[in-house]
Parts: C-alpha cells; sequence; structure tokens
C-alpha cells in the first residue's frame, strides 16, 4: 500500500509530465528532454542529491571489469578515468503498468583511460594467461537503464543495455600486450582483429553498468552507493 501510494503521488504531484493515451508517462515529455527537468523528477520522487558535471572533464572510477566470452577472455581496468561526452537524453518515461523507469542517453562519445588493465586468457586445462599494460578506447554509444521504480532503488532494481553505434572504436592498447611475443597472446590479438565487432559489443555490455551508474551519480542525482560490478547482469 505505500508504494502504491507512492506511485500515484509521484505522478500526481509532477507537472510537467505528458501522458499518450497507453501505459506510458512521459515526466518531461517526448523531446527534446531537458537533463534538468530529469534531475528534478528524481528528486521529486526519490531520495537523493542534485549534482552536475562538465561535459568532457574525467569521472574518477578505482576500477572496472569487462568480459569477453568470444576471446574466453576477463579485462579489469584500473584507476580509470571515464570521460562522458555531449550525452543526449533520447527517451525519458514511467510504465504505470510495471512502475518502470525507463531512461535512454545516447553520448557522442564515451572514454575510459586506464594506465593498467589487466588481461586474463582463460585455457582450458590450465590456469588463466595473465599480461597487463595500458589501454584507452572512445565509444559511440547508447545506454538504456531499465529501473525498477521506487522511493529507495538500488543498482540491484537497474538492467542496463547498451548499443556500440560504431563498432570500431578508436582505442590505443599498450605494446606489453599488443607486441607480446607470447603465440597465446598474439592468437588472441588476431582473434580480436578478425571479430572486433564482436568483441567490443561483449565488452561494452559488461561496462555498460559502470558507465550508466557514473553519469547518473555525477551529472544527475547521486543516490549514495558506488557502483562495484558485483551485479552485472
Amino acid at each position: 500500500m505505500e508504494v502504491k501510494t507512492f506511485f500515484i503521488t509521484l505522478l500526481i504531484g509532477f507537472g510537467h509530465g505528458k501522458d499518450d493515451g497507453s501505459c506510458n508517462y512521459y515526466p518531461c515529455g517526448t523531446g527534446p528532454i531537458n537533463i534538468d527537468c530529469v534531475r528534478d523528477f528524481m528528486l521529486s520522487s526519490g531520495k537523493c542529491t542534485a549534482v552536475s558535471h562538465s561535459d568532457g572533464d574525467p569521472i574518477y572510477m578505482r576500477s572496472q571489469i569487462a568480459h569477453s566470452p568470444k576471446l574466453n577472455l576477463t579485462i579489469e581496468y584500473t584507476d580509470v578515468q571515464a570521460t562522458y561526452y555531449e550525452p543526449e537524453i533520447e527517451s525519458f518515461y514511467l510504465n504505470r503498468d510495471n512502475r518502470r523507469l525507463v531512461l535512454s542517453v545516447a553520448y557522442s562519445g564515451l572514454g575510459m583511460d586506464s594506465p593498467c588493465a589487466y588481461f586474463q586468457l582463460f585455457q582450458r586445462g590450465q590456469e588463466p594467461l595473465q599480461v597487463y599494460d595500458y589501454l584507452k578506447v572512445t565509444y559511440d554509444a547508447t545506454l538504456t537503464a531499465y529501473v525498477t521504480w521506487k522511493e529507495e532503488f538500488t543498482p540491484a532494481d537497474v538492467v542496463v543495455s547498451a548499443y556500440v553505434k560504431n563498432p570500431y572504436p578508436c582505442y590505443d592498447i599498450g605494446p606489453k600486450i599488443m607486441q607480446n611475443p607470447d603465440p597465446r597472446v598474439q592468437q588472441a590479438v588476431q582473434q580480436f582483429i578478425a571479430e572486433q565487432p564482436t568483441v567490443v559489443q561483449e565488452v561494452f555490455l559488461t561496462k555498460a553498468y559502470y558507465y550508466f551508474f557514473g553519469w547518473l551519480q555525477n551529472y544527475v542525482c547521486d543516490f549514495g552507493y558506488k557502483y562495484s560490478g558485483d551485479i552485472n547482469k
């Protein structure tokens, strides 16, 4: 009953909304969608603190984890600087039937710079092969979050999907990896080059949560938690 009352209150209390006649309610209209309106909605209906951040200024993240089943590879990026360029909110609405909030944001660039990225290549019947070096990459991508909306939602209430527009992003990987003399590493490098669109999508899907929460917590509203990678779906 308490959740239902909260849900009705936020629909009535937020005055900028638009109803499309279906089950969807658009708190900030259908476009263009202003980030200030999104922030106001979250402030009015969730427990968070207003924040803002300048486009192009890096955000520090202690680490990120990404996976590529295609290469049988796990990457741990450390001391990450994530940079968001020209975020544009493409959709923002609340499905009244399932109480799910949908937020989709397109970026002209999503940059990631790690001075030390650990590549772990898994091998059948052997312990993993590990190599490391710096890694820099910039994606042209869209993130879409599906939030089970309630007053105090947590990362466990969020599912993030990702679409990479350019499957050949600009990247710079250090020579300890790209020029590693170990034939097993070189085999993985050549497979990456041959299968780059698939590998890029796999890696970015598992990094999407880090990017989404980094943007939400620094550009829109701080809900007081830090995403640590423990609930990648």
